[in-house]
């Protein structure tokens, strides 16, 4: 079964969210596992659509030495790899570029 890009987005960037509000507050201690489970899913998934990914992007291991900050960093680094390139985004370097 194939996961739309734009679900495992969303799963990413809930992710990270989810584990930057554990790391600041110090709760969710055990949901660790959970988070690297289905942050090992979306890899996969993505893979599908992105042969080599897990080249630049290991799975992470579910045991007790992966930290959520681990898991937040990793899936917002993916995320910012997967999301769709934003000519928005790039509007200052344009600017500049006009500039000069």
């Amino acid at each position: 079964m194939s996961v739309p890009s734009d679900r495992i987005l969303s799963l990413l960037d809930e992710i990270k969210s989810v584990a930057t509000t554990a790391s600041l507050t110090g709760g969710l201690r055990r949901g660790g596992r959970t988070l690297v489970a289905i942050y090992n899913k979306c890899l996969d998934a993505a893979e599908r659509e992105h042969p080599g990914l897990q080249d630049l992007f290991p799975h992470l291991e579910a045991d007790e030495g992966t930290s959520l900050d681990e898991v937040g960093v990793a899936a917002a680094l993916l995320y910012g790899y997967l999301r769709p390139d934003d000519p928005r985004r790039h509007a200052h370097v344009l600017v500049k570029h006009i500039d000069e």
